[in-house]
């Protein structure tokens, strides 16, 4: 008797062209933080702390090893004084 097959994520089911453009969004956005924290000259553990995060979670927000949820981008537009679209600004339709 064979045993059951693993249940499939929701994420494995998607076409990986729709993976793929998923993470060029969150490198897209990932870029967006790290260049306004540092023009705006704040540490990792500065962004952090405004936000009720570690440092660590703001460095895998900025490499795209997280993904970012609504409420958290919505507390990083607030850290770094930019409106929540600041992160989009510049991403091509083909993304």
């Amino acid at each position: 008797m064979q045993a059951p097959a693993a249940a499939t994520t929701a994420e494995s089911r998607l076409p990986l062209r729709k993976k793929q453009g998923d993470r060029r969004v969150g490198i897209h956005v990932g870029k967006r933080i790290r260049g306004r924290r540092r023009l705006l000259g704040l540490s990792q553990r500065h962004v952090a702390a405004r936000c009720g995060v570690t440092f660590q979670q703001i460095q895998k927000y900025e490499c795209a090893a997280s993904a970012i949820n609504a409420t958290m981008l919505w507390k990083l537009a607030q850290a770094l004084d930019v409106p929540v679209h600041y992160f989009f600004d510049g991403l091509s339709d083909e993304d």
